[in-house]
């Protein structure tokens, strides 16, 4: 498969600015977004990230300056999601703000993380590891099971149903695969922050 270089997809990062959220807070972000931006649920090819660089604590997540929020759409759509800055945002029973947004580039880098990764009967380290394998593998992606982390099992709840992921680091990718796996992801419930990979900077990720 050619890089994906034709696929007019953009990344747009938004800083949050509030004090802390729940930590599963998937269902509630998109419920509010969608509450923002009537067409919200209607736009092809988006994904949304949960909210990343904040300190877990208990039951809620701690923001701090490094707090943000990513999206992926089609360019096309771009202005639906610039509307969003400067937006409240109810998230269960705490509010947050988002600030101004910028554009973000897809650049390859060797090693991607996801918080939280959803795919179907995959409620075990090793099976969730051997279904990441194949899905990469529909990407034309060869990568062993030794690049595959998986990292800490949550569940999150949508529409009253508890839903098992796992977070996932990916390690030893080359351009070309590292920018596939930005672009398609991995799993499903991409619009309730699943699936959605972002570089690893230094040796932490957000967990």
């Amino acid at each position: 498969m050619e890089l994906m270089s034709h696929v007019p997809l953009v990344r747009i990062r938004f800083p949050v600015l509030g004090s802390e959220v729940p930590i599963d807070h998937y269902e509630a972000l998109y419920a509010s977004l969608s509450r923002n931006n009537s067409q919200f649920h209607q736009l092809e090819g988006l994904s949304v990230s949960p909210i990343t660089g904040g300190e877990s604590a208990g039951e809620v997540l701690r923001l701090t300056k490094d707090s943000c929020l990513y999206f992926q759409m089609p360019y096309e759509s771009l202005n639906h999601l610039v509307q969003l800055a400067g937006k409240r945002l109810q998230i269960g029973d705490k509010l947050i703000r988002l600030g101004v947004p910028h554009l973000i580039p897809l650049n390859p880098h060797p090693r991607l993380y996801s918080r939280f990764v959803t795919i179907k009967n995959a409620l075990t380290e090793e099976v969730m590891r051997s279904k990441v394998q194949e899905q990469l593998l529909n990407m034309d992606i060869t990568l062993s099971e030794e690049k595959i982390q998986v990292l800490r099992r949550r569940v999150i709840t949508i529409h009253d149903r508890k839903i098992v992921g796992f977070g996932i680091l990916l390690e030893g990718l080359d351009d070309e695969a590292s920018i596939k796996v930005q672009l398609l992801g991995v799993g499903g419930r991409r619009r309730y922050s699943s699936g959605f990979f972002l570089p690893v900077k230094g040796d932490h990720w957000d967990e």
